[in-house]
């Protein structure tokens, strides 16, 4: 149901806010996405090599009709609506440590 939906989200709001962003992004599958394709291709080869289970979920994600990103964006105008609608944000920062880290999505994988 739509409550049930709802539940959910505000769930895994709560649990992604005990996680700094720059803590969590460390282990993202994301961050293997802003390399260059075929480094990303024989990145995501790797991946899948390890087991099944890996291969599994990637299928699952490739398969779906949609993937909700929860991203902490407030779009100021109609063209960043849809440019975080097409390829999502992008924001490189750094961290304590000076690496940076992709702060957000890019869900367009087409």
């Amino acid at each position: 149901t739509e409550e049930d939906i709802s539940e959910i989200l505000i769930a895994i709001k709560a649990d992604a806010s005990k996680v700094q962003p720059e803590v969590s992004s460390r282990n993202s599958l994301g961050v293997l996405t802003t390399l260059p394709r075929s480094e990303w291709a024989a990145a995501r080869d790797k991946i899948v090599s390890y087991s099944h289970a890996n291969e599994t979920a990637l299928d699952i994600v490739d398969c779906a009709l949609f993937v909700l990103v929860i991203d902490d964006v407030v779009p100021e105008n109609v063209h960043e609506a849809a440019a975080n609608m097409l390829h999502g944000t992008y924001n490189l920062r750094s961290g304590d440590n000076l690496i940076d880290y992709q702060a957000g999505t890019c869900c367009n994988r087409w």
